[in-house]
């Protein structure tokens, strides 16, 4: 059955998709591509650098080994965009899509980025802290779906989900 001009297939949706060097983001990557991905949709992959090693030191290094800390950084972010960008063309959508990295908090950056850019819709990857961990902490994709104006498909890990139920752990 051909699509009807204006139908949903028709449109352009701009999918949001968080990243980190995590298997849970790469995770929601995949199961976007395998189950929600349509022709038009533009894919906004976002990533929130930790520049944690330097901006939580006590103390300001003076012997060049914040340069340092800093350029492994870039290393580790340019080896996560490599590696995305590998998915993107393993599911022949790199032509639709771009990586944005933003700073601040993950889950406000990423509700953020979703309002300035418009998205339709975010797909995340959630890593499955147990309720004491998440209540502490706070949870990104917790975040994400409570803030979001936007749709929010959270990604559990089957494998991951299934050792959290069975009290499993790593």
């Amino acid at each position: 059955m051909a699509s009807q001009p204006g139908s949903v297939s028709d449109e352009k949706r701009k999918v949001l998709i968080p990243i980190d060097d995590s298997e849970y983001s790469q995770y929601a990557l995949e199961w976007y591509a395998d189950n929600v991905h349509m022709k038009n949709d533009r894919v906004l992959l976002v990533h929130c650098p930790e520049y944690h090693h330097v901006i939580h030191s006590k103390s300001v290094p003076t012997d060049g080994s914040a340069t340092s800390m800093m350029k492994e950084e870039e290393q580790k972010l340019k080896a996560l965009f490599d590696k995305f960008q590998s998915l993107l063309e393993k599911h022949g959508i790199h032509e639709h899509a771009d990586v944005k990295s933003v700073h601040g908090k993950p889950g406000e950056a990423i509700v953020k980025v979703c309002r300035d850019e418009g998205a339709s819709m975010i797909i995340t990857g959630c890593r499955g802290m147990g309720t004491l961990r998440r209540t502490l902490v706070g949870s990104t994709s917790d975040y994400v779906a409570h803030h979001s104006p936007v749709p929010v498909i959270v990604c559990r890990h089957k494998e991951h989900h299934e050792r959290h139920l069975h009290g499993k752990s790593h």
